[in-house]
């Protein structure tokens, strides 16, 4: 029993780790994107677990999944990353972010939510996130009755990303 377990857990890695063009395993991330966008043929579903990528690179957290379906961007507040909770909307120059979508045109942009670092230093930076975008219509602004979707989760980044 235990060879059969050790063997399924070993084709799995394999299987993982042949994934074509899948970004690099870095840092550690467990965030879930669900809810629908809008398209020409209407609403889709849209469910994407970023757990491959979280990294941080330039003050920004980038969060990406093994099928390279998307990548979650959270920009650095003007005055940098500290140890606390940034709500947004926030007047105050809090932290901002979006979600890309592979073969979709647009970036899904923040309209609400928080993101709260526990931990930042150049080693890491670990928090948790509970956003809500939208659809995009002008600079900033979003709407979600349109395209809405939630996204949920911990992570902890390490410095430097890689595709």
């Amino acid at each position: 029993m235990k060879v059969r377990a050790r063997g399924v857990v070993l084709a799995a890695m394999l299987i993982a780790g042949c994934q074509d063009n899948a970004p690099s395993q870095l840092g550690s991330s467990v965030i879930y994107v669900a809810g629908f966008i809008r398209t020409v043929r209407g609403p889709r579903q849209v469910a994407i677990r970023l757990d491959r990528q979280a990294c941080f690179d330039g003050g920004r957290l980038n969060f990406r999944d093994a099928s390279g379906l998307g990548v979650l961007v959270i920009e650095a507040p003007r005055r940098g990353w500290t140890v606390r909770t940034y709500a947004v909307p926030d007047n105050q120059g809090g932290a901002r972010g979006y979600l890309n979508i592979s073969g979709v045109v647009s970036s899904y942009p923040l309209v609400r939510g928080t993101t709260r670092i526990s931990r930042t230093d150049s080693l890491a930076m670990e928090g948790e996130i509970a956003w809500t975008l939208g659809e995009p219509l002008a600079e900033g602004i979003s709407d979600t009755t349109q395209s809405y979707l939630r996204a949920v989760g911990r992570f902890s980044a390490v410095p430097g990303c890689v595709l």
